[in-house]
């Protein structure tokens, strides 16, 4: 038996136990405040986040025997908040990144075979952080500040310098996928004071198992892939 779980922009629940009866579903809402759900991740078969434009508010959502019930995550104050607008995940060959304020670019589960919890990964603005998911409870593993270290290795990869030299060095995190011992982040970069300039591209991985804080990308490699950048 297939089951589906969908949640509007305004965060209107609806869950089908059964998706061969359409016309069988149990209704629910979350306040979301003003925000929009942008992300909802499954944790488990009866669990998951969803995650509103800011992720100032992250909702742990159960299904149990029939029942929809949405549960806030307390969070340390002010941990996730005053984060901007989502922009959407930004593709190979699609155009200039979105120049605006911090966004949730990813949100991803990660089930490591040490620890008891679901891991839930966030790459919101400049920081990754990661999450101990319990079934009434949640906590803040560590929170990185992942785009300067993204920025060091940009530097000294594609210029040969350190970023105190490069004032007009831009780094951006666009996307973040799991890998086998953590996640891969793919960025895009631009130093404006070149007479040409030019949007590199790069991935850098991170290994997030364990509760230490990494203190540096695992790898980076740059892309052969780029492509003109236009200052506005």
């Amino acid at each position: 038996m297939i089951g589906c779980l969908a949640v509007s922009p305004g965060g209107a629940v609806r869950y089908w136990s059964n998706i061969k009866h359409e016309s069988v579903f149990i209704e629910s809402s979350i306040d979301l405040k003003g925000e929009e759900a942008v992300s909802l991740v499954k944790i488990e078969a009866s669990r998951c986040i969803l995650a509103t434009s800011t992720t100032s508010q992250l909702t742990l959502i159960k299904l149990d025997q029939g029942h929809v019930t949405c549960q806030p995550i307390q969070d340390a104050p002010g941990m996730l908040s005053g984060i901007g607008r989502r922009m959407s995940s930004f593709i190979f060959g699609a155009g200039r990144p979105n120049l605006g304020g911090n966004t949730l670019h990813k949100l991803l589960v990660s089930e490591e075979m040490d620890e008891p919890e679901p891991t839930l990964l966030s790459l919101t603005g400049s920081q990754l952080q990661k999450w101990h998911i319990a079934y009434d409870d949640s906590k803040l593993i560590y929170q990185l500040e992942v785009e300067r270290m993204f920025k060091e290795c940009v530097a000294e990869s594609i210029w040969g310098s350190e970023i105190d030299h490069l004032p007009a060095l831009k780094v951006w995190l666009l996307d973040m996928e799991l890998t086998p011992g953590g996640i891969v982040i793919l960025g895009a970069a631009v130093n404006e004071d070149q007479s040409q300039d030019m949007l590199y591209y790069a991935l850098g991985a991170v290994e997030t198992k364990g509760t230490e804080t990494p203190v540096g990308l695992a790898s980076f490699n740059v892309s052969k892939f780029m492509q003109s950048y236009q200052i506005k």
